[in-house]
């Protein structure tokens, strides 16, 4: 059995050190599981996607955990270590996808954000996991055909694919911008050459009543 802990395990060991989570999730195992990060010291995101490489890939779950309530500083880089970790042991990922650090004109931002990005990645190799980053722009790229894609596009793109999932009532687009980095990961990952899909443009190119203007 890949799980050993319900999401109320997972949910409430978390907020027993303060936390408070968000997001949604189904049960099941169907293929290939890519878990998506995007660790802030504010807000951690996550998506959780599945697929056996013949089609769009499930969606698992996407949420994020407000780390910021455990405190400031090294108290937010624990809570990330114990967000992570506990991620892992709920889902059980074969592979986890990361954001690459990116150069801003802040420096003080990009110092905290590149710490929270190491302790995530630190927490996942220790647990034995491959760890994937991928940058910015390959991700809005792999999702909407657009490097420079707005945050907001990215969620409608994500949203369209998952009409049923609540995709637009997420509060944050920490909980969008992992299960971008997921999708991205799996598209990227895939035997394209086998299954003949693995970009947005063909998934519009087959779906256009799915995709809005």
């Amino acid at each position: 059995m890949a799980y050993r802990h319900s999401e109320d395990d997972a949910v409430l060991a978390l907020q027993r050190d303060g936390l408070e989570g968000s997001g949604v999730s189904r049960s099941g195992a169907e293929g290939e599981r890519v878990l998506g990060i995007d660790p802030g010291t504010r807000v951690l995101g996550y998506g959780v996607v599945e697929g056996n490489g013949r089609g769009e890939p499930r969606l698992v779950a996407v949420g994020s955990f407000r780390v910021e309530r455990a405190g400031e500083g090294y108290a937010s880089l624990l809570a990330i270590r114990r967000c992570v970790c506990a991620l892992v042991e709920w889902y059980a990922p074969g592979v986890v996808a990361i954001e690459a650090p990116f150069l801003g004109k802040n420096a003080q931002s990009m110092l905290k954000l590149g710490r929270a990005q190491g302790v995530a990645i630190a927490a996942l190799v220790e647990l034995g996991l491959d760890v994937q980053e991928y940058a910015p722009r390959k991700v809005k790229m792999s999702l909407t055909g657009c490097g420079d894609a707005s945050k907001e596009q990215v969620k409608g793109m994500l949203s369209n694919m998952y009409p049923a999932e609540g995709i637009m009532e997420l509060k944050d687009f920490d909980s969008t911008d992992a299960l971008a980095v997921a999708m991205c990961h799996y598209h990227s990952g895939r035997a394209v050459g086998r299954t003949g899909r693995g970009s947005w443009g063909e998934f519009v190119a087959k779906h256009p009543d799915r995709v809005r203007g």
